[in-house]
């Protein structure tokens, strides 16, 4: 108390002395710090230097609107330039044809009206990739509901370039002004209300990419369409970059592309490429570690010999946290923006050049995550462990010259059996790896337990079972060692320059016959960069068609495509407007499939998911379409765990999915039997349940080889099986399912037929 009293007097005294101070001695207030303002070191505009492309920074000023090449449709009406109808799959683009627009160095104002819930980034030094709008590379400052952000796109791909910041209240100002400066690689971005000029963020970054380029607006998905640009200005510092000759495309003026984009999120000997998303990897000689401060020591994750094959020291580095070490002088032996899962993961790296630990009966299959050639040595392993019950096929090869396994699990696996098939399979997407686990773990099951376990005997003795656990082993490859920023999509070269990086591939899981390209680019794309890019054709790639031929030649009753990372199970049609056979009985299958099943390791139960979310081009819906089988994308609880428990977990939570399916072939409600000529030949003919409806022009028929047909139903009752052959009458017969899987023989005549049956 006493404290307080003394404090608060000495306080009053100083007030004392000020007002004194500024009574009697006005010179000695010149030289004090004046307060601090909210709104000092407003950039002011120039009217001398800066140059207006959109709108105008002067109430009395004619407003500038100029020709510009768009993507979607834009409004410019009342100086205002606002996005209204966009491109389905595309945001909305807009460019000023103006050379003015090309910027190197130089300072960038923009103001934006922000509407409610703004999504917009203003575009910076943007060079397009063989004209293409969607291919674009360049930086962007975007504003996304209360966040300010910084990125950088290369060829479409988009990554941010380091953390972002929140503007509070962003929808009670009724204007924002932003204004970016740019020197070399430092790029500063400032965001002001734009009527009292308060500060109320600021983002930097460092990139030395893009030297010049040129300046547009984007519109992103999550706008309510009310966002709007009022201003756009420019003043460039100084000459033009020597040796940049702009040339006119797709109506914008562009400095000449680089030879190729270098692959900067990768290791790499020192240069000027500038690393970039929001964290560093940085490899150093283990010596050097201790010269570091104590909290970027204690970064270190690993001591790795993969990438010169000598030991390093790898650190996981925020930005600033790197560049505290650069000022340490401790040399650098690379530094990255990405690594390879092999950098992250001591058990794949203990695991991966050692062949498979031999178990009493098979092998182990849980000690760690594999890359294509460790699941190749499974394969191969397990189909020589049993030979009398397995059939290992090489159906493909990939881009990149890597087999494409699959192995035939049956009682007799060298003969066509008249048997329903099934398929398990996995790594669609080559970056999930906790799929493949679950299509090893199908595949060891059936085996070992193959006349110990009754269920699993009736299962291999009655279907024919194929295994592919690893469809994409390029993308894998690239996932595992070279970039987890890869490995989705495959290994085409997509821009035939000899090398595919990780930007390139074709996502399997849209290139498949059934809707490709269907509605425009639904749930699918078609620049080459793209996360979901379909390829240049519906079944372009060799691993796509590795699965398309296996299905002709032996079409399958049910498919299971394993995935990650939904806990749900997918059943057709993804496509968007595509109706599905009505009763649907792959949705009362994909119901039971989930009930099955316990609470996953994320404490989530798998949920059956109609339709899901619009895909075109995916392997479940051509599988269902062509040939009316059970086909499902089951996505896991996990992507890829780095605590091995949860694999483990994961795998035996899941099994009782494809188990559920497998007992649902072999002898649930459903109908199966052949069509046969009058002489007992097999015949592929049209067969239909009538009481089924097929809305979507689907053609299922009966197997060439057998003339066998597998039909699941949603439900008992009544059915009429039809089946008909060109030029021949059609045969009818009708049978009552109850409970269990009803065997019908249909017998068509092609003796008097008109026309020769096929």
């Amino acid at each position: 108390m006493r404290y307080a009293t003394i404090r608060g007097i000495r306080g009053r005294l100083q007030k004392l002395m000020r007002a004194a101070l500024a009574t009697c001695c006005t010179g000695l207030l010149l030289v004090q710090s004046p307060p601090a303002q909210a709104d000092a070191g407003f950039p002011a505009y120039d009217q001398q230097r800066e140059q207006v492309l959109f709108g105008r920074a002067i109430a009395t000023a004619k407003p500038v609107v100029p020709r510009a090449t768009t993507r979607g449709t834009w409004q410019t009406a009342s100086g205002r330039l606002l996005a209204t109808s966009p491109e389905p799959g595309q945001d909305p683009l807009w460019f000023p044809s103006s050379q003015a627009a090309n910027v190197a160095d130089g300072l960038v104002r923009v103001r934006i009206d922000p509407g409610k819930k703004p999504d917009v980034t203003v575009l910076l030094r943007v060079q397009l990739d063989r004209g293409r709008l969607d291919g674009l590379s360049g930086y962007g400052v975007a504003l996304e509901k209360e966040t300010l952000r910084m990125y950088r796109w290369d060829r479409g791909i988009v990554r941010e370039l380091g953390p972002a910041v929140r503007v509070k209240g962003v929808a009670k100002h009724r204007e924002l002004e932003v204004v970016i400066y740019l020197l070399g690689p430092q790029l500063v971005a400032l965001a002001f209300d734009g009527t009292s000029f308060k500060h109320l963020a600021t983002l930097t970054a460092h990139d030395t990419t893009y030297p010049r380029g040129h300046l547009g607006v984007r519109t992103g998905p999550r706008t309510d369409g009310q966002t709007a640009v009022t201003l756009m200005s420019v003043m460039p510092l100084g000459a033009a970059p020597t040796g940049l000759i702009p040339r006119r495309e797709h109506g914008l003026w562009l400095p000449p592309l680089p030879p190729g984009l270098a692959p900067n999120y990768l290791p790499q000997p020192p240069s000027d490429a500038t690393p970039f998303g929001l964290q560093r990897y940085v490899y150093l000689q283990p010596q050097q570690v201790a010269r570091l401060p104590a909290d970027v020591r204690r970064r270190q994750i690993a001591t790795i010999s993969r990438r010169t094959g000598k030991p390093e020291a790898l650190l996981h580095l925020s930005i600033k946290a790197y560049e505290r070490l650069q000022r340490t002088g401790v040399p650098v032996a690379a530094v990255a923006g990405e690594v390879p899962f092999a950098d992250l993961n001591q058990a794949y790296r203990e695991h991966r050049s050692q062949p498979p630990q031999k178990t009493a009966r098979g092998f182990r299959i849980d000690q760690s995550f594999k890359d294509a050639e460790m699941v190749e040595a499974l394969v191969r392993g397990y189909h020589q462990r049993y030979p009398n019950i397995s059939k290992l096929e090489e159906i493909g090869r990939s881009h990149q010259g890597r087999p494409l396994l699959a192995l035939k699990i049956s009682k007799h696996p060298e003969r066509d059996e008249d048997e329903p098939v099934v398929l398990l399979n996995a790594a669609h997407h080559g970056s999930e790896l906790l799929p493949v686990e679950y299509a090893l773990d199908a595949m060891q099951r059936l085996l070992e337990g193959y006349g110990r376990d009754p269920q699993v005997t009736r299962w291999v003795d009655n279907l024919e079972i194929w295994c592919v656990p690893m469809v994409n082993p390029d993308g894998n490859h690239m996932y595992m060692e070279v970039s987890r920023y890869g490995g989705r999509k495959n290994g085409r070269d997509g821009d035939g320059n000899g090398t595919t990086d990780p930007f390139e591939g074709v996502d399997l899981n849209r290139n498949y016959p059934f809707g490709w390209g269907h509605g425009g680019e639904q749930g699918s794309r078609s620049w080459f960069t793209h996360k979901w890019y379909r390829g240049p054709a519906p079944a372009s790639e060799p691993e796509t068609q590795a699965l398309v031929n296996l299905a002709t030649r032996y079409p399958f009753a049910a498919v299971i495509s394993f995935h990650t990372i939904g806990t749900a199970i997918f059943s057709p049609y993804m496509v968007f407007d595509t109706p599905e056979p009505t009763p649907d009985d792959a949705v009362t299958v994909a119901q039971e499939m989930a009930a099955a099943a316990p609470e996953q390791p994320n404490g989530k139960k798998y949920r059956s998911r109609p339709n899901g979310y619009p895909v075109s081009g995916s392997d479940q819906d051509w599988h269902r379409h062509r040939h009316g089988s059970l086909a499902y994308v089951v996505e896991g609880s996990h992507h890829n765990p780095a605590d091995l428990t949860i694999r483990n977990q994961a795998v035996a939570a899941t099994r009782p999915v494809w188990e559920t399916l497998l007992n649902r072939v072999v002898s649930g409600i459903g109908i199966s039997g052949h069509v046969r000529d009058h002489r007992g030949q097999p015949l592929q003919a049209v067969v239909q349940i009538e009481e089924v409806r097929l809305r979507a022009n689907e053609v299922w028929t009966s197997r060439k080889y057998d003339g066998r047909f597998d039909r699941a139903l949603a439900k008992p009752g009544r059915y009429t099986v039809r089946a008909e052959i060109p030029g021949c009458p059609p045969v009818s017969k009708q049978v009552r399912v109850v409970d269990k899987r009803v065997h019908v023989e249909l017998v068509i005549s092609t003796a008097n037929c008109r026309a020769p049956a096929s």
